[in-house]
């Protein structure tokens, strides 16, 4: 494909006006390439794309485009409308498998035939699109009018050709079919099929659990973490609408999602194209004739690597030694010899500081920063990569400082404010309007127990000195991932998005930034919900968007473990080292974060919310996506009780009274089982109750509700026991 993208590179310095489906041709692929799945349906379309595009590299024969062809126009205003129509195609057929892509397996099972139908129209239309390119180009070349009428013949023997091959595509699509939908679609016709499973929740919420442990076996873990079993009647909702929503309805409505993805994909290549780099001490390349060490960019590994002999990588070990050496010995040849002194304190450098960090007790961040695949072995082109990575006014020791001590001290911080901004949501949670208390409240259950162990591997962990030296960047990076997910309206629907957000490399370079800035965004949504009903999609939004990073991070601990155990490595004591161990608790094997004693001794401190401290610049149009409404309706505030410390009496101060008073509130627990476990399994593993003074017209439900409850017991019907801890030193446990 590179080959075929310098190809229409050329073509579009010779005929600009074709820049255009160029460039969108360009921003799909490498939007697909991005995505981590293999849909074999989406990979045969892009196929015809390419194909489509390949006629356009016959414009090379039309040196001069000001000539004017027998059909007395010029190539460009013949083809050009052309042109345009094609780029929008590209980008209507890109978004189609984008919605089909997303869509959760037992959507494809429903509405299988009328995704094909709906995907192979493209086919149809981009074996088209080659044949009017070849027509115009054969009208604009040929010497006469016969020429042009002899492929009017041609057009139509086209579509006869074209008619038996949408009858093949069809049947290999029909093949495409995976294991998973296949004994998914066995079971749907065994319950009754579509129209039953239409007619049934109860039919379809089967359906769902058990499409979830089919695709334990066959789908991506961001699948598996994007598509949870629905806990709220409005995630159950969200499940009616993808596995019935016909695909027409589906592409139009993913295509405001899409459009910004592309969007953001279209300038990052434009920025590439145009954007040229100097930095200092890095040397021009102009031709690799005496080795390897030539295609090196930056003027200190060239000299190391060139005097080590080194070829086309090397291990990395070797040669962060070899980079540790290079600097001590650059030292001491300035210094001097100073006795009684460090070479590093004898050093008048402005680097000496940055080159004291790169030393064996370092030694393991520093070979992950070069070892972008964690394979053992650096090569030329992770080199050139990471030198070229820092920042323009940072020197090869200051960056390579910034991975030995820096970056440990960044995952630190971004975790500490990660668990205070939970605090903050459990301390709001009983201040937002009561209409929005329901999806609060699901996210807390969907988001803080995924991430928490990420928090908690680090917990403990100590920052690192000179953290001045290394602010600077990080807070630039900060703000390039916000002003990534302002330009996607921080939805993260696949991992092609997320990639387009975090850049190529290492997930663990980003991910605690990137957390950070979701969850910041979540909360100020909950803030604008104090005063304003607003709709449920925004959280449920924000709930798939964590769940697509955190299955990103399943999957890189996945990866990581592949290679670890190919290195002969064992991988549950290895990633208590990694990456200052982050994954520790992530990985599927190791010791549970979540036993009794640990819950037991949890503590999670609640910040009671003060407007008063938050920005006060707080525009609702600027956080929220959807439409909201300003005040109560009716059913929403008569309902209406405020939850916290007004509720208390705080002039009893009887003993009674002040137990009482503490009581109140809002409590969160886990479900435990007999022996003591978490509960993993199933749509209620945590519950939230209120517990709030009881009224005349309360107590008669209560009375209502527990000899309901007797009876059920009674009966044995459906019952089991649940065991639940809450906290006993905090009001709050999530």
């Amino acid at each position: 494909m590179p080959v075929l993208m310098n190809a229409l590179d050329e073509v579009a310095d010779l005929h600009p006006f074709i820049g255009v489906v160029v460039m969108a041709f360009k921003t799909v692929y490498t939007l697909e390439l991005k995505r981590r799945d293999n849909e074999s349906k989406v990979i045969a379309l892009y196929v015809e794309m390419k194909d489509m595009m390949t006629a356009l590299l016959q414009l090379k024969d039309v040196r001069d485009r000001e000539v004017v062809g027998p059909s007395y126009q010029k190539v460009e205003d013949r083809m050009k409308t052309l042109i345009e129509r094609t780029a929008e195609d590209i980008k209507h057929c890109s978004n189609t498998c984008d919605t089909y892509a997303k869509k959760r397996l037992l959507a494809k099972v429903f509405q299988g035939p009328f995704w094909d139908q709906k995907l192979l129209s493209f086919v149809e239309l981009f074996t088209k699109r080659r044949a009017e390119f070849e027509f115009a180009l054969s009208v604009h070349t040929s010497l006469g009018v016969e020429q042009a009428n002899a492929k009017l013949d041609i057009v139509d023997v086209t579509t006869k050709a074209l008619n038996d091959k949408m009858d093949n595509m069809l049947v290999v699509f029909q093949q495409m079919v995976n294991p998973e939908q296949k004994r998914l679609g066995e079971l749907v016709r065994a319950k009754g099929g579509v129209r039953a499973i239409k007619e049934s929740d109860i039919l379809l919420a089967e359906l769902d659990l058990a499409a979830h442990k089919i695709s334990e076996h066959g789908a991506h873990d961001e699948d598996r973490h994007q598509h949870q079993t629905p806990v709220t009647p409005a995630a159950f909702d969200a499940l009616k609408m993808d596995v019935f929503e016909a695909p027409d309805a589906a592409v139009e409505k993913n295509m405001v999602v899409f459009s910004r993805k592309f969007e953001v994909q279209k300038r990052q290549i434009i920025d590439e194209l145009t954007l040229v780099v100097k930095r200092e001490g890095d040397r021009v390349i102009e031709k690799v004739t005496s080795g390897p060490h030539e295609r090196i960019v930056d003027q200190s590994i060239h000299e190391i690597w060139k005097e080590m002999g080194w070829r086309g990588n090397v291990k990395a070990l070797h040669f962060v030694l070899a980079l540790r050496d290079y600097y001590i010995d650059k030292l001491r040849s300035e210094a001097g010899s100073v006795r009684g002194v460090s070479t590093v304190v004898a050093s008048r450098d402005p680097d000496a500081w940055a080159i004291a960090f790169i030393d064996v007790l370092n030694l393991q961040p520093i070979l992950e920063a070069f070892d972008d695949d964690a394979s053992g072995f650096i090569t030329i082109t992770e080199m050139n990569r990471f030198t070229s990575s820092r920042p323009l006014d940072w020197s090869l020791p200051h960056w390579v400082s910034f991975w030995a001590i820096g970056w440990k001290t960044s995952v630190i911080w971004y975790a500490r404010r990660l668990e205070n901004l939970f605090a903050k949501i459990d301390g709001i949670t009983g201040q937002v309007l009561t209409p929005n208390r329901e999806f609060v409240a699901y996210y807390q259950n969907m988001t803080w127990r995924g991430l928490h162990p990420l928090t908690a591997a680090v917990k403990g962990q100590e920052y690192a000195p000179s953290w001045d030296k290394f602010s600077s960047y990080v807070e630039a990076e900060e703000k390039r991932l916000e002003n990534n997910l302002k330009a996607v309206d921080y939805v993260i629907d696949a991992s092609d998005t997320l990639t387009l957000i975090t850049g190529e490399g290492r997930l663990e370079k980003t991910i605690f930034p990137l957390l950070f800035l979701l969850v910041k965004h979540h909360f100020d949504i909950m803030r604008v919900a104090c005063e304003k009903v607003v709709s449920e999609r925004e959280l449920l939004d924000g709930v798939s968007s964590i769940q697509c990073v955190m299955g990103a991070v399943v999957s890189r601990v996945q990866h990581l473990e592949s290679i670890f155990l190919q290195q002969r490595l064992e991988p549950e004591k290895h990633f208590k080292t990694f990456a200052i161990g982050i994954y520790r608790y992530s990985y599927r094997k190791s010791n549970n974060l979540w036993t009794l004693d640990y819950m037991q001794s949890l503590e999670t401190p609640v910040v009671p919310y003060d407007a008063a401290q938050e920005d006060e610049n707080l525009d609702p149009q600027d956080v929220l996506k959807y439409k909201f409404q300003d005040e109560l309706t009716l059913d929403d505030w008569v309902y209406d009780a405020s939850l916290g410390a007004e509720q208390r009496d705080q002039n009893d101060t009887e003993g009674s009274a002040l137990l009482f008073n503490r009581l109140l509130g809002q409590w969160h627990g886990y479900y435990y089982t007999e022996n003591g476990e978490p509960e993993s399994v199933g749509w209620d593993t945590m519950m939230s109750i209120v517990i709030e003074r009881a009224t005349d017209d309360n107590i008669t439900k209560t009375r209502n509700f527990l000899r309901a409850l007797a009876a059920r017991m009674a009966s044995g019907s459906g019952y089991r026991p649940r065991y639940t801890r809450i906290s006993s030193g905090s009001r709050i446990h999530r």
